[in-house]
């Protein structure tokens, strides 16, 4: 099996609704996301997928978040805009925009919100 892994990052604010302690008020983060895919074949110039067409597709998913106030965007109406809820909803995302190369297996979307933390989502 051959692993690929694409780093983003991106900033915004966000706060956390009924957290009992100073993340209840707006508060921002450099976010780091790291997105890894998976196959057992290789293309014919001899790579899982183009790396510049995975990075194109990870930064295209992480701007709808870069320099946003996360507690406006519809996505987080009716949930905190946690890194476990963004590490699931980029997951969501890039499935879809990866899911036309058959052999590709979106294994995993990290988000971190510092250096001292990080949530991990897959399926």
């Amino acid at each position: 099996m051959y692993r690929l892994s694409v780093d983003q990052r991106f900033c915004a604010a966000h706060r956390i609704v009924n957290y009992p302690g100073n993340c209840a008020s707006m508060h921002g983060h450099t976010y780091s996301v790291r997105a890894v895919v998976a196959s057992n074949a290789l293309d014919v110039l001899g790579m899982i997928i183009d790396i510049r067409k995975l990075k194109e597709i990870i930064a295209d998913s992480v701007a709808h978040f870069d320099h946003k106030d996360l507690n406006s965007l519809p996505e987080f109406q009716e949930i905190n805009p946690t890194a476990e809820n963004i590490a699931r909803i980029l997951y969501k995302q890039i499935q879809i925009k990866i899911s036309k190369w058959q052999n590709l297996i979106l294994e995993s979307v990290s988000v971190s919100e510092g250096v001292d933390n990080l949530v991990t989502y897959s399926e």
